[in-house]
């Protein structure tokens, strides 16, 4: 029996999807984690109403790194030194 081309095409797609999903991924991570946010949110990018919805509560909303700032920085930071 031979296999079918069309699982080969549907397989080597799947790869890239998967390739081009990390590599989006890994910088909204870091840029969530910098902003106070869990690295988690950057999962919103696989739910289709949710990641624009995800992509506006960090844009219009309070950051948490930002907010220990103003506050005197209880509890320590997660920023990188040089970031004021």
């Amino acid at each position: 029996m031979e296999f079918p081309l069309h699982w080969l095409i549907t397989f080597v797609f799947f790869l890239i999807f998967l390739v081009m999903s990390v590599g989006v991924l890994i910088p909204i991570a870091k840029i969530l984690q910098r902003m106070g946010f869990s690295a988690a949110w950057c999962l919103l990018y696989f739910v289709p109403i949710a990641n624009l919805v995800g992509l506006r509560l960090p844009a219009f909303g309070e950051w948490p790194a930002f907010a220990r700032l103003v506050r005197g920085n209880p509890g320590g930071s997660n920023l990188p030194i040089g970031i004021v």
